[in-house]
């Protein structure tokens, strides 16, 4: 990365681009959507000084304090019925746009499916890129 470069991930939801729903949130879904303008126009005014956005999309996360409220009725009562995903598929995708030098490919304003990021973009090289200090005391290996 270029000195004075950096990188930025917005996260976003399917809020922004879903149709509405009774109950969803006039607010939090028109936020996200105005969210989603924001990479693309960093992009266009300052990649070429090294700074790059990108923005993820987590699809449905269950997450501990998720779990602690609604139990096991988490998934049908926020999911919908989608499975849940992990937290840590959307925080290995964002270290990894943050860290490899391959990423600036994916610095176009698209929304990225943060936990099938890897699958999706046949990239296997995100273990080795995404640095042991990134990981929690579980994880490393």
């Amino acid at each position: 990365m270029p000195p004075g470069g950096g990188r930025v991930v917005f996260v976003s939801s399917g809020a922004a681009v879903a149709e509405p729903t009774p109950g969803e949130g006039l607010l939090y879904s028109a936020a996200k959507a105005a969210l989603n303008r924001v990479p693309a126009f960093i992009n266009l005014e300052y990649a070429s000084e090294g700074i790059l956005a990108f923005l993820v999309e987590p699809q449905f996360t269950l997450t501990d304090s998720m779990q602690a409220r609604w139990g096991d009725d988490a998934v049908r009562a926020i999911g919908g019925g989608h499975p849940p995903r992990r937290p840590e598929e959307t925080a290995n995708t964002i270290a990894w746009l943050c860290t490899s030098p391959n990423a600036a490919r994916f610095a176009n304003g698209e929304m990225l499916n943060a936990p099938d990021f890897f699958a999706i973009y046949e990239i296997s090289d995100y273990d080795s890129v995404i640095a042991s200090e990134y990981r929690t005391d579980d994880q490393a290996t």
